[in-house]
């Protein structure tokens, strides 16, 4: 949809010159127009988020000030989306929700969600909320994996589909959540000893070579999925780029690319 044609008026003016009426002969480069296209990939897209057995698990992040990360689940029949949060893995919300092409093809919870708007919706303490989004821009979609884009803060949320009960995944993520309490690890990384830092509170991690300034860091949010910790987006350190980490509870330790962090 965002295919660009640039042609420049000399290359027009030749084929004017030289070609007879050739327009008429060609075929067109899309099957069917833009609106059909559009219907296309957005019945496409509703027949996928319907499909899933369990629904799906919603990496969730909200961006400024406020910024933080949460697991939800969705699941979606016609017109109803029910989700929870591993806040209250047992809780369960349901609100409508919409699939439409505005500026862009979109993902809409456009009625209020005690879950999917924790974040977005305005309150007393937070009259701007607090840095989250309801309504998203559809960047990608296969079975097994979704990619959105929040309208207000441009963060990506990523949607994976469930192999288990909403419930029995977020108990799982809420209990790798608490069991977590490292703060901070080092690791040799190409020779070069590295550390990483803990912002438990905020889902924040700070990674960056021993002894470097505070300013040569580098932060990402993360979120804790049921085995590991996930990165928002990967990171590059000493020529290695981590998106992902298991975690050892035994050995105070998390790994990624084979490489270990222990706690110190």
């Amino acid at each position: 949809m965002n295919n660009r044609f640039f042609i420049s008026l000399a290359a027009v003016a030749v084929s004017l010159v030289s070609l007879p009426s050739c327009q008429k002969d060609q075929d067109s480069v899309f099957d069917g127009s833009l609106t059909e296209r559009q219907a296309q990939y957005l019945d496409g897209f509703r027949s996928l988020i319907k499909g899933s057995e369990n629904g799906w698990a919603m990496y969730y992040f909200s961006g400024g000030a406020y910024a933080t990360s949460r697991v939800f689940t969705v699941s979606f029949t016609d017109n109803e989306v029910t989700a929870s949060s591993e806040d209250a893995p047992s809780v369960t919300a349901k609100s409508f929700y919409k699939v439409a092409v505005t500026s862009a093809p979109s993902l809409i919870f456009d009625t209020y969600n005690s879950v999917l708007h924790t974040y977005a919706a305005p309150s007393h303490s937070y009259y701007q909320g607090r840095g989250g989004d309801f309504e998203f821009t559809i960047e990608n979609y296969s079975e097994d994996k979704i990619t959105l884009i929040g309208r207000r803060a441009y963060e990506q949320q990523i949607l994976i589909p469930l192999k288990e009960s909403p419930a029995s995944y977020l108990n799982k993520v809420k209990s790798f959540g608490q069991s977590f309490n490292l703060t901070q690890v080092a690791g040799k990384v190409s020779n070069g000893d590295v550390v990483i830092y803990f912002d438990l509170k905020n889902r924040v991690l700070y990674i960056g070579r021993l002894g470097a300034e505070d300013r040569e860091f580098e932060e990402r949010q993360y979120i804790y999925t049921e085995n590991s910790i996930l990165l928002h987006h990967p990171c590059w350190c000493n020529g290695v780029t981590f998106s992902e980490f298991s975690y050892n509870a035994e050995e105070h330790s998390i790994t990624s690319e084979g490489i270990t962090f222990k706690q110190f």
